[in-house]
């Protein structure tokens, strides 16, 4: 074998005697409790937790907002001074590591705190920190922490030594654990208010049926205090205990009607796999009627939250679901997966606020969730349809008014079907542009369904989705539509001229509204009748004609003359002067002229209404201020001729009759929709 050379290698003694060593300074105080923890709703989450493992009865809370002072006070076994020393003031004590054992002293319960720092979270929010705490038969022991010089002694990496009570006030049931947290930061909300929904909504094992009391000054606190199921419309559990608790606390479940009767609730598989291994959730999915009722954006209350052993694990599941379809923004609900935490393997992140996301066991919770969500959503849309479910605010108020306000409850239905697709949509990021563009949306879906609510065609809505459909669409792109609206719009106009005349029928002005009104508004005499495109120059010839043919009585009283085309009829109109009266001789003989006249025309122009020189029906018009003169044989005597006599007041109101029938009904829907169409438009 070939030997290498490679010189000689000295070591000194200073060497071999210096072992390297790993050194943890004390400035990770500064990092690990001082900047973790931010609010004070996480450090009383930690100082609960650790009553629970201290298998404390009842925890106290008190806030002294004028002093800034934080006191918790339990009732659990204490700790003597060697606890205090190797637990308690041992950064990084695990009791389970330590002890070898996930169960609290008495094995009554299984314990919440596993990383050894959550107590640094008291450090994060207070400027002093005073701990007084006491055994059962013994003497209470305390010290006190003066945080500024304990991040002094940190930097130096020098020991720092807390001051010790002299004389410690004693627990009130003689064991347990006071920890007082004294000049907190003026950042920290500390309201009552504030805290006691957060620190309900971190604990799934607060109240009498666990043992485990919680008091913030005289108010307990409760799992109705954390808001889950206040607004509860629908619940989907995966544990009867979830469905329990949710008809315990009085949540405002609807009764749809395909459950006859029965409250909205369903269960659904609790069963997850894990690397082939079965395991069982608890909780609940559940969603309100109206998102608005989960709060606003920084205190939503629109998450799923994952506990496990009782305690928070993570805030919120849904960010982590990546889809943020509209039937999330409805959703609150608490998945309970104690086998999160019933193992070796830390899965909390180090603020313990969440989990750590790539581990295998939180991935399946995860995909269970997003199937979970997928089953429910169509569940979801049957149970709202029949229910109902509209935005809060002035849009929802103005909406149920009008979805009230319609009669039938098969169009009722109708109605909620369309606005809800409109709900289903988020249109923009910034919140008002949002309203603004559904606001919008809702005036012109209510305009369409009440054109077709007129039309009794609502029919055709029953196979459409949202208003955002093709066949939505479809049905409004019909010509039939169209010439619907052009009719409200015309009989509207009529109404007018209608008015306009009426106003006029008993002044000297009557004779110039009769020649400017009724020649050129046939639909007068008859509604079905109107002008006809193309025939107006033939019309003059025509008439000219007949006041040459057929002049005037020497007594003057025809107003005017016109003929006129309508519906393969000749139609002569004479109109009388007001105030006249005619004998029924002369309107006979001038009926007689006029139709032997327009006969005589016809045969001498062949190209006249393409009727080749044939004979046409001749209709006569006699219009005039009074024919109490004429008898019944008389006028029945003008109709076998062809012929009627109108006074300018009947002929009015027949019209009026006539049109108004129509645009009262349509009035009445177009007052009834502009008031909610205003609202709306004013509160967008």
């Amino acid at each position: 074998m070939t030997s290498i050379d490679v010189g000689e290698i000295t070591q000194t003694s200073e060497d071999v005697e210096e072992p390297l060593r790993f050194e943890v300074h004390l400035n990770v105080l500064h990092h690990l409790g001082m900047k973790l923890y931010a609010s004070a709703p996480s450090v009383l989450t930690e100082l609960v937790a650790n009553s629970w493992d201290a298998e404390a009865e009842t925890v106290k809370v008190e806030v002294n907002s004028e002093d800034g002072r934080l006191t918790v006070t339990d009732d659990g076994h204490g700790m003597d001074r060697s606890a205090l020393q190797s637990r308690f003031l041992s950064v990084g004590y695990s009791r389970r590591e330590f002890v070898g054992s996930n169960m609290s002293d008495n094995n009554k319960r299984r314990v919440m705190g596993r990383k050894g720092i959550g107590k640094l979270a008291m450090f994060s929010i207070a400027g002093k920190v005073r701990v007084t705490t006491q055994v059962s038969g013994m003497e209470p022991i305390g010290f006190e922490i003066d945080v500024d010089e304990l991040e002094a002694r940190s930097r130096a990496n020098a020991l720092y030594l807390p001051r010790m009570l002299a004389e410690p006030v004693a627990l009130p049931k003689g064991h347990g654990t006071r920890i007082e947290l004294e000049q907190l930061n003026r950042s920290v909300e500390r309201s009552a208010s504030y805290l006691i929904p957060r620190l309900a909504r971190r604990f799934g094992i607060i109240g009498p049926q666990h043992n485990f009391r919680v008091f913030l000054g005289d108010h307990e606190v409760t799992r109705a205090d954390a808001g889950v199921h206040r607004d509860l419309q629908f619940i989907w559990y995966f544990d009867e205990d979830a469905l329990n608790e949710a008809v315990a606390l009085r949540a405002p479940l609807a009764k749809p009607e395909s459950l006859n009767g029965k409250v909205a609730a369903k269960k659904i598989s609790n069963v997850i796999d894990i690397e082939g291994r079965a395991v069982r959730v608890r909780g609940f999915i559940g969603t309100v009627d109206v998102p608005s009722k989960l709060g606003s954006e920084g205190e939503s209350i629109n998450q799923v939250s994952l506990f496990a052993n009782g305690r928070l694990w993570q805030e919120d599941m849904l960010a982590d679901v990546g889809d943020t379809r509209y039937f999330n923004s409805y959703i609150v609900g608490e998945i309970h997966a104690d086998f999160l935490d019933s193992d070796d393997v830390d899965r909390a992140t180090s603020a313990r606020e969440s989990v750590i996301q790539y581990d295998p066991v939180y991935i399946a919770i995860r995909s269970h969730l997003i199937a979970t969500l997928s089953e429910i959503r169509d569940q979801w849309d049957l149970w709202r349809s029949e229910v109902g479910g509209e935005e809060a605010g002035a849009d929802s108020d103005v909406i149920g008014e009008w979805i009230d306000s319609i009669e039938r409850t098969a169009d009722k239905k109708l109605a909620r079907k369309l606005i809800r697709s409109i709900e289903k949509v988020q249109f923009y990021n910034d919140g008002a542009r949002n309203r603004r563009a559904r606001s919008m949306l809702y005036r012109s879906t209510m305009v369409a369904f009440e054109k077709l609510r007129v039309k009794n065609a609502l029919d055709q809505l029953n196979g459409v989705e949202d208003v955002f459909s093709p066949e939505f669409q479809a049905i409004f792109a019909t010509l039939d539509a169209v010439e619907e609206s052009y009719f409200h719009e015309i009989s509207h106009q009529r109404l007018e001229v209608i008015q306009a005349f009426e106003t006029k029928i008993n002044s000297s002005e009557l004779e110039g509204v009769v020649q400017g009104y009724l020649l050129d508004h046939l639909w007068l005499l008859d509604p079905t009748w109107d002008r006809i495109q193309g025939t107006q120059k033939k019309e003059v010839r025509l008439s000219e004609y007949l006041k040459k043919s057929c002049p005037d009585t020497k007594d003057g009283a025809r107003l005017d003359i016109a003929y006129r085309t309508q519906s393969g009829r000749h139609v002569v109109v004479e109109l009388k002067r007001p105030g006249v009266r005619v004998p029924f001789g002369k309107i006979f003989d001038q009926c007689n002229r006029y139709r032997r006249a327009v006969e005589e025309y016809v045969r001498q122009h062949s190209e006249w209404m393409d009727g080749g020189g044939a004979s046409a029906v001749v209709s006569i018009y006699f219009v005039c201020s009074d024919r109490s003169h004429l008898d019944g044989k008389e006028l029945d005597s003008l109709e076998a001729l062809g012929a009627r006599v109108l006074t300018y007041e009947s002929l009015i109101l027949s019209a009026r009759a006539a049109y108004e029938s129509y645009y009262q009904s349509r009035d009445e829907a177009k007052g009834r929709l502009e008031k909610f169409l205003h609202r709306l438009e004013a509160d967008a």
